[in-house]
This record gives structure tokens, sequence and C-alpha cells, in this order.
């Protein structure tokens, strides 16, 4: 989250209500995330209707602040998790990612001294989004939370990305075969490791023939540029 300041006249008292509230950031460090090692992922609450009480005790002078910047205020407080969110949020991150969360009480009523932006308004590009996790449906929460990510942040991992260990490992068991080989898929794996690390090469997956034929004879009909 990026803090902007926010001059303000005066410092509002603090809400009786607001000691009643509890709020919570929480993120993950994860590594081999997108080739990326030491990689922080932020998790939020993507579908929070309305707030966990009213705006007015959860943003400090909410009335007295500018409307053109309530919103940030706004989102800011639904993407924050309440106690029960993160008991279940703790057991499906480290049942997923074998990564346990860290977690931050936020003080609420929120500061309006400095004004929030939230990740929902970055938006996503070359190096940074929202990552799902993907798992046991049977785990998966009854509300829709996902963790921000920006590699710019963080260093490129020492171990091969899974997709490209799964395409050299594809790759390598066929020519073998059709060298008449056969290898373990354990030795195989570990084949693709060592190359990769001496060598730093790995392999894409493409089209194949069949496939490129196909979209070659469509580029090549009359009338398609």
């Amino acid at each position: 989250m990026v803090k902007f300041r926010v001059i303000k006249g005066r410092k509002e008292n603090r809400h009786p209500q607001a000691e009643r509230v509890r709020l919570f950031s929480a993120w993950s460090v994860v590594d081999n995330f997108l080739g990326h090692d030491k990689v922080k992922l932020n998790w939020i609450r993507m579908d929070r209707k309305s707030p966990v009480a009213g705006f007015e005790t959860l943003i400090e002078g909410y009335e007295q602040t500018d409307s053109r910047m309530r919103c940030y205020f706004e989102e800011y407080v639904n993407e924050l998790l309440t106690e029960n969110e993160i008991e279940l949020l703790r057991g499906t991150v480290l049942a997923s990612l074998g990564r346990p969360i860290e977690i931050v009480e936020e003080s609420v009523p929120i500061s309006s001294m400095f004004m929030p932006m939230p990740f929902r308004a970055l938006k996503p590009g070359e190096n940074r989004g929202f990552f799902k996790l993907v798992g046991d449906p049977k785990s998966e929460l009854s509300f829709n939370f996902r963790g921000y990510y920006d590699l710019t942040k963080s260093p490129s991992s020492i171990i091969i990305p899974a997709a490209a260990l799964e395409n050299g490992s594809h790759f390598l068991e066929n020519a073998l075969r059709k060298l008449g080989i056969n290898a373990g898929e354990q030795s195989i794996g570990d084949a693709v490791k060592k190359v990769y690390d001496e060598t730093g090469l790995f392999v894409e997956k493409g089209k194949n023939r069949e496939e490129r034929l196909l979209e070659q004879s469509v580029c090549l009909k009359p009338g398609v540029n």
C-alpha cells in the first residue's frame, strides 16, 4: 500500500465504536513465484460489498475528508481482513503454498493524515498483478481474495520455474523415447534442473506441426490478412 500525506486542520477524536472493530493486513513471502524469489503477496479482500462498520467509524475524520479522496479510504478499509477472515485465510494459504501469513492489526479508525492507495487501484502490468490460489474446491473460502504482487521488487529465482521444469521434462522424455532410451521420471527432472543451473537453458511450449500447418493454411486463405 502506498500512502500520501493529507494535511488536515485538526485531528479527530477516536470514534468510540472503533474500539470494537478489528481489521488486519496480511501478506506472505514466497520463492520461485513467476520466476522470482522473495515475492511478497499482499492478501486483500476483493468482493466486500459494504464495510464491516460505518465509514465514519472506520476512517478518522471521514465526514471532513475531501469527497474526491474518500473513495481511496473506503476502498482501503474494504480490502482489509476481519479476524474471522484472517483465520480462514491462514489455513488456506498454508495448505496451498506451504507458507505462513504475516499479520498486522491496523489501528481503527485509520489515520486520515495519510491517504492510502488501495491495491485494487494499482493497474496490473507485466510485472505486477493479482494472484489467485488454485486448490481443493472443498477448501475454497466463502469470500473472494487475492494476493497482490510486484515482481520489480524481487530477485530472479535460483530455481527453475515450475512450467519450465514440466516442459523440459516432457521434451527430454519424448526425445529420449525417440532414441530408444528409457529413463526414470526423477532422472529426467534432475537432468533438466542441472541443465538449467549450468546453462540457463529451458524449454518453452509451442504449437505442434499440425497446429502450425492449420494456422498457416488459415493465414494463406484469400482475403485473410
